[in-house]
Formats: structure tokens, sequence, C-alpha cells
């Protein structure tokens, strides 16, 4: 039988840490917004995070405050900031700026937490969860994509500087990930990652057995078996982004799955209630017959490159598994992308309602 490829193994084990030990990651919760209205699809997933982490602090952030914030404690950065030419971008950069002064959990409005956040913030300093394949794959045709929706980190992480003075550069490129979100930090990732080769020696602490815990591409890495703050964390999709993003069109790519290998009988899971942490059904995508392609290119006409075919692959075991693997998943993207498109999410409540002990930075001192 032919071995089948994938990204990263499948997880069996829980988040690794160090229980017992104090924490590395402040226990804060921040999230932003363009002001303190947030769209009403947000409130139980912001109330997630609450309810899940009830002794830790939460911050909220607002496109005002967080100029504040560069104001008081990163002014070179005011102009930069002041030139971005789409909200989006200052959403993106002021979560660097934030965690770099403050640390913690940053989460965008429609990632949902599922179970209490204290295991993960005990063993490494600065986490960064990856975009799930099929997308990082299906979207932009890169082996993987490092995301920004869910970071953890404590205040002062040397990485989050490195990206901090690097927005100058990206600031004035035309596509919004590569400006300051996912593409940009994928790309500072593998930079720093250079970079830290460079100080370090791996050679003594090195290791080849493979964990189940990270992706393999991270593993291939060879990183230190001690843990170095210095270093950015990068774990299996499954604990923090284990859903697929509609964005790219993810039924087409799975009914191009199917047709590439119909042994593969691959379904997905659906979700129509965007409150619900389980999916309402399952269905089977259509495959498109084999004379489609005469009338029209579609991506199940062309061969798969091996990248594809893995990506495949981790779409099939994925829905095979996820029952599984969500027992091990403490957040959940529900990607409703309302910085994106704020015409179709006009009904809003005030944070002050979902979070009435709200932090907001409203001085040049402290929150």
């Amino acid at each position: 039988m032919k071995q089948k490829l994938f990204l990263e193994p499948a997880v069996h084990t829980d988040f690794p840490s160090a229980d017992g030990q104090q924490p590395k990651i402040p226990h804060i919760i921040h999230q932003t917004y363009k002001d303190t209205n947030v769209p009403n699809q947000a409130e139980p997933f912001i109330r997630s995070f609450i309810n899940h982490n009830p002794n830790w602090t939460y911050y909220f952030w607002t496109d005002d405050s967080a100029r504040k914030l560069l104001t008081a404690r990163y002014p070179f950065f005011l102009q930069v900031w002041d030139r971005y030419k789409h909200y989006m971008h200052r959403a993106d950069a002021m979560r660097y700026f934030i965690l770099h002064q403050f640390g913690g959990v940053y989460a965008d409005l429609d990632m949902e937490c599922l179970r209490p956040l204290d295991h993960v913030t005990r063993k490494f300093s600065c986490i960064f969860p990856p975009e799930p394949f099929p997308n990082s794959v299906f979207g932009l045709s890169w082996p993987y994509i490092i995301n920004n929706a869910i970071i953890l980190c404590k205040p002062g992480h040397p990485f989050l500087e490195y990206m901090m003075h690097d927005l100058e550069k990206t600031a004035t490129r035309k596509e919004i990930l590569v400006v300051a979100g996912p593409a940009f930090v994928t790309e500072e990732y593998g930079k720093y990652m250079k970079v830290m080769e460079k100080i370090m020696n791996h050679s003594k602490t090195s290791t080849n057995k493979l964990s189940a815990t990270e992706p393999y591409f991270y593993q291939a890495l060879k990183l230190p078996t001690e843990i170095d703050d210095r270093l950015v964390y990068v774990p299996n999709t499954h604990y923090f982004m284990n859903t697929f993003s509609p964005v790219h069109k993810i039924h087409e790519k799975i009914a191009a799955c199917a047709y590439w290998d119909e042994g593969m009988n691959i379904t997905q899971c659906q979700q129509h209630n965007s409150n619900s942490s389980t999916c309402d059904r399952w269905i089977k995508p259509p495959v498109p017959s084999k004379d489609a392609c005469k009338t029209k290119k579609f991506i199940y006409c062309n061969k798969p490159n091996e990248l594809q075919k893995k990506a495949c692959h981790e779409l099939a075991r994925n829905d095979m598994q996820l029952k599984d693997q969500l027992r091990y998943t403490f957040t959940k993207h529900n990607y409703f992308g309302s910085y994106n498109n704020q015409k179709k999410y006009k009904e809003t409540i005030s944070i002050f309602d979902i979070a009435p002990h709200a932090n907001v930075y409203t001085n040049l001192t402290t929150v």
C-alpha cells in the first residue's frame, strides 16, 4: 500500500506543558476592534474566553487606544500607523505592539475558546499557531502559513520586536496579508529563525525523534530540545486552528481531492450555526464529471502536485479523526471576518455589555 504524505502528525496527546511551573506568558486576554461596539456575532466568542478563563485579565483595544499606546511607548511607529490605508493594516499591526508591551494571549473576535488556557502558558514563551495546512496550500500555494488570529507570547519577546521594526518595510505593499498579516508573519518567522540558527548551537541538543505536537516543517528545524525563551514555538494546528477557511473556497478543493483520489471518500464538516462548537451535519461534496474539463478549467482538471496531495490527505484524515482531535483543541477559528465585511455586521453590542470589567487603554501610563 502506497504511503500517504502528510504535513503534520495526527494529535493523540495534549499540548506540551510544564504543570506546576509559573506561567511564562501572562494571563491576559487581548482583543481588538475599530471601536468598543463589536458585531453581535462576536458576543458568544468573546464570552467563551472570559468564561473559560475567569481569573484572567481582559483588555480591549480600539484604533484610538492603540494609537495612544504607540504615542506613549512606540512613537517611532506613529508615522507608519497614520499612513496605513486599510483598517486591517492597523488591526494586524497593533497586536504585535500590544503583546510586546503587556504579553498575554491575543485573539481575533471570531476565535472561540473551548478550554481554559492556563495549561499552554507555562512551557513556551511565545507561541504562533499555523494556519490549517489545506488553507495555506490551496489559498497561497505555500507549504505553511504562520497565522496571527491567535498569538500567545511573553512581553518583550525578541520576535515581536523583530516584526515591529520590519513593518515599515512592508507598509506600502498592496496585498493585505503581506503588509502586516499572516503572510508578513510567515516571512518574518523564516528570517528570524535563520538569525536564531546563527546564534544558537543545535548540534548537542537536536533530536531526530518525531513529535505529534508539532508540524513536520517545524521539527525539520531541529531546534534545541531544551526550551530557549528566544524561540517561537509552532504547534500542531489541531491545538488552536482546527477549522478550514471558507475564503479559499475549500469545498471546491475538497471536490478536487475526491476527484484526484476517489478512494479518499472525503467529507467535510459544514457548520451552519456559527455559535455552535460542534458541527451540525456532515456532507459529501459532489465529485465533478470527468468531461467537465472540456468546457471549463477547474482546479481538478490539473494534475495535483506533491503539496496538494499532502493537503488532500490532511483533509481526509482531519474528517476521520475530528472528534478525537477536538478533545485537545483550545481554540477554534470561526472565520466571520467582520473587518473585511463591516456592512454585513451592522448590528453591534458594546464590549462593556459583554465584559463590564474590560480594561481599555485611556492614558499614557498604564491600563
